[in-house]
């Protein structure tokens, strides 16, 4: 802060020099300024961006601190003010009442209530809505007066008081005008008076003064004194308890005493010399005479019996009166000015302030004195607001900089605020409740906390220095600090904060710990640092704190800041911050007003639940911690949220908690409220009965329907079956005949008995498809030399009728390959089927099947006794007498067809010289993928133990090998369904 008191001083002392007119320099020393006090957030303007609209007034604070506002705006508007936003208030009464509003707004000093009127209705702020009270037919308002908590409303023809609700009215004898309403008081027994001025001009202006009674019985009109010669406008001052009215003319001896009640004029004798300053009237009602002799002031109470008896009076030594001096006398707890004459404190320029405070025991007005360096500056205006007195100073070339000194009781020394004004047009207003000054000027509020929490407690330092860096506190565990940090222990370990961020405060002076906060002492600021929340804050001389401090101590709990000038007791403004929750809102747009058993109804589950922070300068940087018991019991933490929402909440019951944490760390206390949420009528205990007998009512029919239906269901479905089932042996009938016409069909394409019988000395043959037809098939082709021929084994791509159409593809592709092209090498044969299978079945494209087939291809040439082989994906075993073991000669990897994967195939050529018989075993998967038992368990049959079986029978007749295969597959088919098409083939070479 004290760096803005430096640029401050450069831009007033460079204003001096270039008078009016501001330089390049001083322009950018002024905009150092606005920044500098942007950073410190010594103050907050609010505009058009937080609903301000129109020149705003403030009125005063509720119970609650919401601040209320009128506002100019479109005639008339109240504004309240939640801490962030300025929320009209009225808007929507004055829409659908259609209403000519009054520009007031006044607030019952006994029950806190808020009105305001339009000259058809009386409004009343009650649960956050307003209340309307039509105002008796025939008549209409002109003014509304509070007095000691009883609102008035005086109209054309009567008056009116709101008692419970109702209206207690009381007409006129005459009509009332509206000038005299705008100056008119009310009496305790409500009685209207008004104060007539009547002036005539002349050689000398002399003034007459009535007072004008209103009430039912007559209207009249009381003379208090005529042909007056002064050059003052009379002042009255109502002392409603009493019921007396007091009307002075200032700076004079003339002061008369009007009682209400007997209706007597009485005009009060002064001393010679002595002349009257001014009446004023305390919070409690007391109305004081300030009078002035040559060299003395003096202050009485006004009694009733005055001046008969008067109350405590006090008296002041001699004293010197001159211009440059501006008095206040201090009576009550509240500041007078001692002079009437208000251009006095406006537009003057004085050199000191004089407090006049009175001594109970002696009588004697004692004097303070303060000197105000105003260095070129000039004092706008100087208000006071009980013990607080504010004087706007502003220097004359930059009326945008204004500095706000602060005298508050017991007016020990003068503090400052400094504000950036854009406009020459502004006003100062003070809200006492949250010792605020309130800066109003067009369309803009700017607000200034005081928060001022040093008391002085003694004159001169009573504290010796001690050194916040002794070597012996980390044994003591003590906070302290060195160049860059403070050292504190915390949960039984040390921690430490980085401190250089602080270095504008000037340097650490001491630390020390009052309940669980390290407090760090510096030369202009006391930082608060909570080892909990991890949170800092610097208090410094915006919120009270002495510059220039030498110590800090704990006396009886509390910190003393010691100076060289004094010492002070720190006092932590405990009360700052305050959350509210005005209302809730459900169904996006219906207010409800809180209780203690709020009960809503289901439909009404979406809940909008506004937050209101009341007291810091920045609300919207205060975190906001809540939860909803009931729903989620675990704490939320954001930054500032204006409204919480919580959408479609079951029914149940709930209890909404929320607090608010400051930025010095100070939290609120918990603001909870619980609520219940309905269960819908189908949720509730009759429904569930009703539900019940519907229950039981619709069992007993679906039943009753039920066994109607299955009766009939039964019948019908007898009928369908019969019908089915006849369709569906024709069906089958037709089907067999077709798959046994196929099976033959297949056969035709195998070869012939007396062609294997010709061939081979013996064979046997195992051809068993899964569904009649299969993908299975074995050929034969004799060489057109006689002396050799080719056989093969086909398993073509799945099983039934699909496997059998692609068998005679291929079986014709085999006959084109070596008939027609007269191929008739194994490999050169597998290899051309593989490309015919390709282009017949059209592999080439992207979405065609790539379908193929495994085949095992022999070439047996009778005069060579050689024995070729070629095969894709399948194998065949060779027995020669001549040699213990099977011979097992492996086909390719890769099978026939897919000719988008592979366009080309290469099969390596196996040959073997054979004996006679030589047995060569030819098989497809079928017989290898089929459950066997081995060793008790059962397992797929695999190679390895087909090859065990068919070595433990070679030696046997190919006619008993096929007795015993035959027998195999019987039992592997009681083990487990057929899988997959099974063909064995054994050929004998002769």
């Amino acid at each position: 802060m004290y760096k803005a008191f430096i640029v401050l001083a450069i831009v007033l002392v460079s204003g001096l020099t270039i008078s009016y007119s501001q330089t390049a320099e001083t322009t950018q020393a002024l905009e150092e300024y606005k920044q500098i006090v942007e950073e410190n957030r010594s103050y907050r303007t609010y505009g058009a961006e937080s609903g301000l609209k129109g020149n705003t007034t403030y009125q005063f604070s509720d119970a609650d601190r919401y601040r209320w506002y009128t506002s100019d705006h479109e005639g008339f508007r109240v504004y309240r003010f939640n801490g962030i936003r300025f929320m009209d208030v009225f808007s929507g009464e004055m829409s659908t009442a259609r209403d000519t509003m009054l520009p007031v707004l006044v607030q019952s000093v006994t029950t806190s209530n808020i009105y305001t009127a339009g000259i058809r209705n009386l409004y009343e702020w009650q649960n956050n809505n307003w209340k309307k009270y039509a105002f008796p037919k025939n008549d209409r308002i002109l003014q509304l007066k509070e007095y000691n908590g009883d609102v008035y409303c005086i109209g054309e023809r009567g008056i009116a008081s709101l008692k419970q609700g109702s209206w207690v009215y009381r007409t006129f004898k005459n009509k009332i005008t509206e000038a005299e309403a705008s100056r008119a008081d009310v009496s305790k027994s409500g009685i209207v008076y008004s104060l007539s001025v009547k002036s005539r001009e002349g050689l000398t202006s002399v003034t007459s003064i009535f007072v004008k009674q209103f009430s039912s019985l007559n209207t009249g009109l009381m003379p208090i004194a005529q042909n007056l010669l002064t050059p003052t406008p009379p002042q009255t001052c109502f002392d409603h308890q009493k019921e007396v009215m007091w009307i002075y003319f200032a700076q004079t001896d003339i002061l008369f005493k009007y009682n209400l009640k007997n209706m007597l004029v009485q005009k009060v004798s002064f001393k010679p010399g002595e002349s009257i300053q001014n009446i004023s009237t305390t919070d409690n009602g007391k109305n004081w005479l300030i009078t002035k002799t040559s060299d003395i002031i003096k202050a009485v109470e006004l009694t009733a019996d005055y001046p008969k008896s008067s109350g405590m009076g006090f008296n002041s030594t001699k004293m010197t009166f001159n211009p440059a001096y501006l008095d206040y006398l201090y009576l009550e707890g509240q500041l007078m000015p001692i002079s009437s004459d208000k251009s006095l404190a406006k537009n003057y320029l004085f050199s000191r302030i004089r407090i006049l405070e009175p001594n109970p025991q002696t009588r004697i007005l004692a004097v303070k004195e303060f000197m105000i360096p105003f260095q070129g500056s000039v004092c706008k205006q100087v208000y006071n607001y009980g013990n607080l007195l504010l004087m706007d100073v502003v220097h004359e070339g930059f009326l945008n900089v204004s500095r706000v000194l602060i005298l508050k009781y017991p007016f020990e020394r003068i503090t400052s605020r400094d504000i950036i004004i854009e406009t020459e047009s502004y006003t100062l207003n003070y809200n006492r409740l949250m010792d605020s000054i309130l800066i109003q000027r067009e369309g803009k509020i700017s607000l200034v906390p005081l928060v001022i929490i040093c008391e002085r407690v003694a004159t001169g330092s009573n504290m010796q220095m001690i050194d916040g860096t002794k070597p012996n506190s980390a044994i003591d565990k003590e906070a302290f600090f060195d160049n860059h940090n403070l050292h504190y222990h915390y949960q039984n370990a040390w921690h430490k904060m980085d401190i250089g961020r602080f270095e504008m405060y000037g340097k650490p002076v001491k630390a020390l710990t009052l309940n669980g906060i390290f407090w760090l002492c510096f030369e202009n600021a006391l930082l608060r640092f909570d080892p909990k929340l991890k949170t800092s804050y610097a208090y410094t001389a915006r919120e009270g704190i002495p510059e220039g401090m030498l110590a800090i101590n704990i006396e009886s709990g509390k910190l003393m800041i010691s100076t060289k000038e004094a010492t002070y007791k720190f006092n932590e403004y405990q009360n700052i911050l305050k959350l509210d929750i005005p209302y809730i809102i459900v169904s996006d747009s219906i207010k409800v007003i809180i209780t203690n058993k709020l009960i809503l109804p289901y439909t009404q589950r979406r809940l909008e639940i506004p937050i209101s922070i009341l007291g810091p300068l920045y609300p919207d940087l205060c975190p906001v911690s809540y939860r909803l018991l009931g729903y989620n019991d675990d704490w939320i933490t954001k930054g500032y949220l204006e409204r919480i929402r919580y959408l479609k909440l079951p029914y149940g019951s709930y209890t909404f908690e929320v607090s608010a944490r400051a930025a010095n760390g100070l939290q609120t206390s918990v603001k909870s409220f619980p609520f219940k949420i309905k269960a819908p009528f189908y949720y509730t205990w009759y429904a569930y009965t009703v539900y019940i007998i519907g229950a039981l009512l619709i069992m007993f029919l679906i039943f009753r329907w039920r066994v109607y239906s299955y009766r009939e269901a039964n019948r019908q479905l007898e009928l369908q079956v019969a019908e089915r089932t006849r369709e569906l042996q024709e069906w089958q009938l037709r089907m067999t005949q077709s798959i046994d016409y196929a099976l033959l069909i297949q056969k035709s394409i195998l070869p012939q008995e007396n062609q294997l019988l010709r061939l081979f000395k013996e064979h046997l043959i195992l051809w068993h498809p899964r569904d009649t037809v299969g993908g299975d098939f074995y050929w034969l082709h004799e060489l057109p030399a006689g002396d050799a021929f080719l056989f093969a084994l086909i398993d073509c791509t799945g099983h039934g009728v699909p496997g059998a159409l692609v068998s005679m593809t291929v079986n014709s592709a085999l006959n084109h390959i070596v008939k027609d092209h007269g191929i008739n090498t194994p490999e050169d044969i597998l290899k051309q089927l593989h490309q015919d299978i390709g282009r017949t079945l059209h592999q080439e494209s992207e979405k065609t099947q790539q379908d193929g087939l495994d085949i095992a291809l022999l070439k047996v040439n009778f005069t060579t006794k050689i024995l070729s082989f070629a095969g894709a994906a399948m194998d065949i075993l060779i027995y020669q007498q001549n040699s213990p073991e099977l011979t097992i000669l492996k086909g390719s990897n890769n099978s026939i067809g897919g000719l988008k994967h592979q366009k080309n195939l290469i099969f390596k050529p196996q040959q073997v010289e054979y004996s006679p018989n030589t047995i060569v075993y030819l098989y497809t998967d079928g017989i290898l993928d089929q459950i066997y038992e081995i060793k008790t368990r059962m397992k797929r049959l695999g190679p390895v133990h087909w090859c065990k079986i068919v070595g433990n029978m070679v030696d046997k007749p190919l006619a008993e090998q096929k007795v015993e295969l035959e027998d195999l597959v019987t039992r592997m088919l009681i083990l487990d369904d057929q899988r997959d098409d099974i063909t064995i083939v054994g050929l004998m070479l002769d």
